[in-house]
């Protein structure tokens, strides 16, 4: 018994007995007050979440890594959520107080949903449209007619038909040069197609793309394999077939004219954005080549599906470019059984202070060189009197040809033709005067893809505005594209300690330039494709050959080196888009590494070598100073993944 107690009993004090009235109003409090600070815990929890979701988005729009506009988007329903958890427990805390929080939150919200969630207006346009003109206007600029080039009747809006194929028409409508029979399958039939049904494939696309963390390379795989095989399912609506085959005729009858051969095609894809001034796709969306009819509509499904491969998606993430921004148009043209095909860029990619042209060739289709898959013939041709003032005659041992009835194969090169040049003087020169011509006409220098017949027939298939680097005053020592055929002298460059550092440590001194710049990291070698989902940011990729797929991992890699591709690859355009130091064409370099060893490469001199510094502390930056000059040639662009390479070592100068 307590004291209190005690003192109660002998004052003989006793307490009033709770009628069943003042107990039930007891509980009644009681049980308010609960829920009242179960309310306030609500409101304090949720006002922490979003604050939490704000500075997420804050520290995403200050940072320098690259973020889609999805995370943007589920930042934002986060913060909504959480910001009317407040207003509703405000309420029940306070009744009729803040009854006026709710009309301005949905305000809002509404504000930035139209914001977020703006759609492009699928306004009913032409599902078909052809490359070239029709023959009455043809006929017109045959025979001399005056024209205006610049005539809207010429040219076809790119986004209707993408900048690839608005381009290729242009080619041929302004510029007398050939180009495949062709039409483009617009996209407005790709609004079509995705939209088709109750809700179409396009609803079910932007839920898993919106609830897929971007940073997870494995779930990004994961989200790939899903979104590619639910379109390659879904059903192309009748509309947009017909037109397709009432185009596929008007071709094939002008086919029928000129070669009594079947009609085969090639589906590229001209999605919109692509081979746009500053972010080219190069590769990044696959083409079909040597198509039937009979496998028209299936192959184009496969080329829209290729919009979200892993290599596609990341490249779109990487530029900040928004899904649903990008719709795929489809070319199909006539397919160029060709002899001999290459890219030819009507200047240096690695350096703009360079205006020769250079032409890459192979026997067969020019996919070998666009892929990097097989080594190339370059001629380097000077403005100056149209010259030839450098060449160099690879073996030639494969090249892609045309399947008699469909697809494509790789096969031999006879033996008489392998150590000889792929193209005549006179082709080279012919082909640089179309570079020429098609430079003048764009404004700007072009990366053009072209290719020759079984009759002769000189085809341009794509023509884009070239990726170029700028670099240092010391630009006529590279390799591989460069002015001279001299290699520098590291020698020349580095002090006694600094030489016998690298002639210790030297890996490779050879191979060509596919992107200029100096970086260093850890190597990572990647042998399988399914490699791609366990690259560590900052590595140096170590490949066999320069395949476009590598693409999805540029952004994250310090440097590039392959046993073989060329300047001319896809994934060179990609590496000198993001400014990724590349090398191609290292013999041996998946051998002669160590997984995971600290490497550093010099595209600038063609040089890998092993480490970062010196073991008296002197640090490899000072070996970079010293042999580039020009503090922007040395991977000053690789901004995007700043706080990355400070976290994790990564040396970049």
């Amino acid at each position: 018994m307590g004291w209190i107690d005690t003192l109660k009993q002998w004052f003989n004090i006793t307490e009033p007995e709770e009628t069943p009235e003042e107990r039930q109003k007891a509980e009644e409090l009681r049980n308010e007050f609960k829920e009242r600070y179960h309310n306030f815990k609500v409101l304090l929890a949720a006002n922490q979440k979003s604050l939490e979701g704000m500075a997420e988005i804050e520290h995403a729009l200050v940072g320098n890594k690259p973020f889609p506009i999805t995370f943007i988007r589920s930042k934002c329903t986060d913060v909504a959520v959480n910001v009317l958890r407040m207003i509703r427990n405000l309420e029940l805390l306070a009744p009729e107080k803040y009854d006026m929080l709710s009309p301005v939150f949905f305000q809002i919200r509404k504000s930035v949903d139209d914001i977020l969630m703006e759609k492009r207006p699928l306004i009913p346009r032409d599902i078909v449209v052809p490359l070239q003109l029709p023959k009455s206007q043809e006929n017109k600029l045959k025979n001399g007619n005056s024209y205006d080039q610049d005539s809207l009747a010429l040219k076809l809006p790119s986004d209707l038909v993408g900048s690839k194929m608005a381009s290729l028409a242009e080619i041929g409508r302004c510029c007398n040069v050939n180009i495949p029979l062709g039409f483009v399958i617009t996209s407005y039939a790709y609004d079509l197609f995705v939209h088709a049904g109750e809700e179409g494939v396009q609803t079910e696309i932007d839920r898993l793309v919106q609830t897929t963390d971007h940073d997870d390379m494995e779930a990004m795989h994961l989200l790939s394999g899903k979104i590619r095989q639910m379109i390659i399912q879904a059903k192309i609506p009748d509309a947009v077939k017909k037109e397709i085959e009432t185009a596929w005729d008007k071709i094939e009858s002008e086919h029928n004219i000129m070669d009594k051969s079947p009609l085969r095609v090639a589906l590229r894809s001209s999605a919109l954005g692509e081979d746009s001034m500053k972010s080219s796709f190069a590769g990044q969306y696959h083409s079909e080549l040597n198509v039937s009819r009979e496998s028209l509509f299936e192959a184009y499904k496969t080329v829209v599906a290729s919009k979200y491969t892993l290599h596609a998606m990341m490249y779109r993430i990487n530029k900040g470019f928004r899904d649903e921004d990008l719709p795929m148009a489809v070319g199909c043209v006539q397919m160029v059984d060709a002899v001999v095909g290459g890219v030819m860029y009507s200047g240096n990619p690695v350096d703009k202070s360079d205006n020769s042209i250079f032409i890459n060739s192979v026997f067969g289709l020019p996919k070998a060189v666009v892929d990097g898959a097989l080594p190339s013939d370059l001629f380097v041709v000077s403005r100056n009197g149209l010259k030839i003032i450098r060449q160099e005659i690879v073996v030639k041992e494969k090249k892609f040809v045309c399947y008699p009835e469909e697809g494509v194969f790789r096969t031999e090169v006879a033996e008489d033709q392998r150590n000889i040049a792929s193209i005549s003087s006179d082709q080279v020169i012919e082909l640089a005067k179309i570079a020429l011509r098609l430079e003048e006409h764009f404004g700007s220098t072009q990366d053009i893809e072209w290719a020759v017949d079984n009759v002769g027939n000189l085809l341009i298939l794509q023509s884009r505005p070239l990726q170029q680097n700028s670099s240092n005053d010391q630009q006529d020592d590279f390799t591989g594209y460069g002015n001279s055929d001299e290699t520098i002298s590291i020698e020349d460059r580095l002090s006694p300690e600094q030489k016998r550092y690298i002639e210790k440590n030297l890996i490779s001194r050879e191979g060509i330039s596919a992107s200029p710049g100096t970086a260093s990291g850890e190597a990572f070698v990647a042998l399988k494709h399914v490699d791609i989902l366990r690259f560590p940011v900052c590595s140096v990729l170590i490949i066999r050959q320069a395949l476009p797929e590598w693409a999805s991992v540029v952004a994250r890699a310090s440097a590039i080196v392959s046993e073989q591709g060329s300047a001319a690859s896809h994934l060179a355009s990609v590496a000198r888009e993001f400014r990724v130091p590349a090398i191609f064409g290292v013999k041996g370099i998946t051998s002669a590494v160590t997984q995971g060893e600290q490497i550093t490469v010099n595209a600038d001199i063609t040089a890998v070598w092993r480490g970062k510094s010196f073991e008296n502390g002197e640090c490899l930056e000072n070996i970079i100073d010293t042999i580039n000059t020009d503090d922007h040639n040395v991977n000053d662009g690789r901004q995007n993944f700043d706080k990355w390479i400070d976290n994790s070592g990564c040396s970049l100068k």
